[in-house]
């Protein structure tokens, strides 16, 4: 289960990580930064994960959002948004 792995991961992670907040079982946080909604795969209409990137500076704020990332080109996606 993913309660199960959660607490497996607790142990590896540096205490720097938030790990409470690693599963998101009733979607509070997928749902606060809106990346949790419908989607269409071959013709099926579903409610999942929506692939989205956040920059986030030193401060903990969002310098940029990366909605629909390219992944062969996501690296220069990046780069191009923290300018």
């Amino acid at each position: 289960s993913s309660r199960r792995r959660h607490t497996r991961l607790q142990g590896d992670w540096s205490s720097d990580v938030c790990s409470s907040d690693l599963a998101d079982e009733d979607l509070t946080i997928l749902k606060a930064y809106d990346v949790w909604g419908k989607k269409q795969f071959m013709g099926r209409v579903f409610e999942g994960i929506i692939r989205t990137s956040f920059l986030i500076d030193e401060k903990g704020k969002i310098k940029a959002v990366i909605e629909k990332p390219n992944t062969a080109d996501h690296a220069n996606q990046i780069l191009e948004s923290w300018k």
